[in-house]
């Protein structure tokens, strides 16, 4: 087309661009790459997106391929909220639950110990998946203890609330693991809280709610050598449980006072930090402990150790009452 300049002298033709303001002679955009005007004039993308070869779509994450994980520093804390986004992504691996999924992002972490690790996305408004794959990226995780839950569409732990988020939570040895999140039917960004609790080399046993239940065992025969924070270098066993978003407070107890003929320690932990005890010897030998565990989802553990003072005997049987809300 052609149009006058300012000064009357002569026509200009113009080409390959368009204009999409006036006076038309003040402007001319790319409509293959104008985030204002995208594919046509007037026609703007949305906060967030750019402007591709006329259409506006999402940047491709940073970590949407596997190679390009996003390292999580476990030294930061038991409990990591991660920023995340399934928008621009592309499919990478198919989800081992549900339906395959659509984009993909990938999340990176290494155990130096053995640990129970957690993630969700409740608070998310689309729907997410999130499953656990092997050290390669190759492999999605199968079950690894009884009560684990290594991929999930919705609701994860049979939750009430949370809608189509997503919870897993496993034990695993040391190693290098990394954690998916994916789209369902409709993709997005959201946190990702991420939290890990060490539970020992022991028997881990998952912890079902209860009130002034019993609990039978032995630590005599198995392995230990981690310390509580109240001490404890003797076999081990890691009670964990994990709660769901409409989690009220609640007072948790345990005991093996009278329950024990060896020198017996306990010990909560809990991925938000919040009510953490360790107690050792508060009834004899043995020891009770009272705590109140944090409203909201997230992962616990009770840790029944044997306190070495190189005298009395730090395994055997038990006998654990526990109330757990």
């Amino acid at each position: 087309f052609f149009f006058q300049a300012e000064d009357g002298i002569r026509d200009y033709k113009v080409t390959g661009v368009q204009t999409c303001a006036l006076p038309i002679w003040l402007r001319c955009v790319d409509l293959q790459t104008d985030a204002l005007n995208c594919g046509a004039c007037g026609r703007p993308c949305i906060v967030g997106q750019q402007c591709t070869a006329g259409r506006c779509v999402y940047p491709t994450p940073a970590n949407d391929l596997c190679t390009a994980a996003t390292d999580i520093n476990l030294a930061s804390g038991p409990r990591i909220t991660l920023s995340a986004t399934t928008l621009g992504a592309t499919h990478n691996m198919n989800s081992p639950c549900d339906a395959p999924g659509g984009g993909d992002v990938f999340f990176r972490f290494v155990l130096t110990r053995r640990e129970l690790v957690y993630a969700d996305t409740f608070g998310a408004t689309w729907d997410t998946k999130l499953f656990f794959v092997n050290s390669t990226c190759t492999t999605p995780l199968t079950a690894q203890v009884a009560g684990d839950l290594v991929c999930d569409d919705n609701l994860g732990a049979a939750c009430t609330t949370g809608g189509t988020a997503s919870q897993v939570f496993t034990v695993l040895s040391p190693g290098t693991y990394y954690l998916v999140l994916s789209s369902g039917v409709s993709a997005g960004a959201t946190s990702i809280r991420f939290e890990h609790l060490p539970v020992g080399t022991g028997l881990t046993l998952a912890l079902a709610r209860a009130t002034n239940a019993v609990r039978l065992g032995s630590t005599a025969g198995t392995s230990g050598g981690l310390s509580q924070s109240c001490g404890g270098s003797g076999p081990e066993v890691a009670f964990w449980w994990v709660t769901c978003p409409e989690q009220a407070a609640g007072t948790f107890s345990a005991s093996t006072c009278s329950r024990a003929t060896w020198n017996t320690l306990l010990s909560v932990v809990n991925g938000s930090g919040v009510g953490n005890v360790c107690v050792n010897d508060s009834c004899g030998l043995q020891s009770s402990v009272s705590t109140t565990i944090a409203a909201g989802s997230g992962a616990h553990a009770l840790m029944l150790d044997g306190f070495n003072n190189g005298t009395d005997a730090v395994s055997g049987s038990y006998s654990l009452l526990y109330t757990r809300p």
